[in-house]
């Protein structure tokens, strides 16, 4: 399953939880914005090194994003609603 059917399967099912890893992703994709009551992402596997749009995301709690080509995690910091975090 690819990463836009996922995510558009998440927005008809609104579990909270999403899946991402291994999905070869280089970017966010804009219809993963419109999921703001996700409480749980894993973007874990991919080729990611832009993750500041998840700010947008204000539910999640739980964020996975090992194995990407992130350099820059300062912005996390101020996530005070964040419980886990992955990198």
């Amino acid at each position: 399953m690819t990463a836009l059917e996922r995510i558009e399967e998440e927005r008809i099912k609104k579990t909270g939880k999403l899946d991402l890893r291994k999905c070869k992703l280089t970017e966010l994709p804009n219809e993963l914005f419109e999921l703001t009551h996700l409480q749980s992402l894993n973007l874990s596997a991919n080729q990611i090194s832009d993750i500041r749009f998840l700010e947008k995301l204000t539910s999640l709690q739980f964020l996975y994003i090992n194995r990407n080509q992130i350099s820059d995690y300062s912005f996390l910091e101020k996530w005070r609603y964040l419980r886990k975090r992955r990198e």
